[in-house]
């Protein structure tokens, strides 16, 4: 990333590829890799660590955006995010979220869009509440089928990976 860096020095760089947690944010830093460290309460390992990324990322001027990838595909992770978000002072990009792309859900409310941001749930906790009986759906399924990935295709059922995916 740092030889990219240097290539496209007019392009700002951010990736969810290096640089994703707090091991490699001083050598990552140092070697300019990027212009703008991804958060991500997965990756970097929660809250706090995040909060310690983006004051280091300020430190060095260096900008703090946020990452996604369907959060594990529940909405309790999306909000997880959204509250992060939330308390990063020193966000200077807009956060990603591939929410919109979910068929479905196991929460019992969707995460609302407000002009194109999320709101920030007010409710007890990350705001969110599970349905039971989706969540043991889904549990089912993945019992019959194992994990999937985003090359499933739901329109052929029958469809198996050829290699593990885990």
């Amino acid at each position: 990333m740092s030889e990219v860096r240097k290539a496209v020095s007019s392009i700002p760089l951010a990736t969810n590829m290096c640089l994703v947690n707090y091991e490699q944010l001083a050598p990552g830093i140092k070697m300019r890799s990027v212009d703008v460290i991804l958060a991500d309460v997965h990756y970097w390992g929660g809250f706090r660590v995040n909060q310690k990324m983006a004051a280091v990322a300020e430190a060095f001027g260096v900008g703090v955006g946020m990452h996604s990838d369907r959060e594990l595909g529940i909405s309790i992770s999306t909000t997880a995010m959204i509250h992060l978000a939330a308390a990063l002072p020193t966000l200077s990009h807009a956060i990603d979220s591939h929410y919109h792309d979910q068929l479905d859900d196991v929460i019992t409310r969707p995460i609302v869009y407000e002009n194109g941001h999320f709101r920030v749930p007010q409710e007890p906790g990350l705001g969110v509440e599970l349905d039971y009986d989706k969540l043991e759906k889904y549990h089912r399924l993945y019992l019959e089928r194992g994990a999937t990935n985003e090359f499933y295709d739901p329109w052929r059922p029958d469809w198996v990976p050829a290699l593990p995916l885990f």
